[in-house]
């Protein structure tokens, strides 16, 4: 095969626009902790400006991956729950007082039902119940949200 067939048969083979709308073939939840881990302070910045003004960006967080395995396969969550797998607990150096757990969570994918204010809580009870802390709370919503679902979680008996 010369050079200039190889060349073509390359070209034949780019990504069409309808191979990148197959969302079962994309990895959102990798994607996702990827850009936290690359960018984490740019990420901040432009999402949430107010966190980031209060962090001290010459300092390296700390992402606790092991802490955050613990909280999301802890047995009541994952059955209540699958685990995202895009979130991400940091440990974050502040400029005005110790270093906090930060939990991010990314709402990747709009199928993930409507009880996300609900889910939140879950979260930082069961951060507390194992470890005692309540980390600050940052929520990335990638996609529009079901509009049946409440802005807060509001507890009824």
């Amino acid at each position: 095969m010369s050079a200039s067939n190889a060349k073509s048969t390359k070209a034949a083979k780019k990504v069409s626009p309808k191979d990148l709308e197959k969302k079962e073939n994309f990895d959102h939840d990798g994607f996702w902790k990827d850009l936290m881990k690359r960018y984490f302070y740019p990420l901040l910045q432009r999402a949430f400006p107010n966190i980031y003004e209060s962090c001290d960006a010459s300092a390296e967080p700390t992402f606790l991956d092991q802490e955050l395995h613990v909280v999301l396969n802890d047995p009541i969550m994952s059955l209540r729950h699958k685990p995202n797998t895009a979130d991400c607990l940091v440990r974050v150096p502040w400029k005005n007082r110790p270093p906090e757990w930060l939990f991010v969570h990314v709402a990747a994918q709009s199928d993930d039902g409507d009880d996300l204010p609900e889910r939140m809580l879950e979260y930082v009870g069961s951060f507390f119940i194992h470890y005692k802390l309540m980390p600050e709370l940052a929520v990335i919503i990638t996609e529009k949200r079901p509009e049946s679902e409440p802005s807060f979680y509001h507890y009824k008996n």
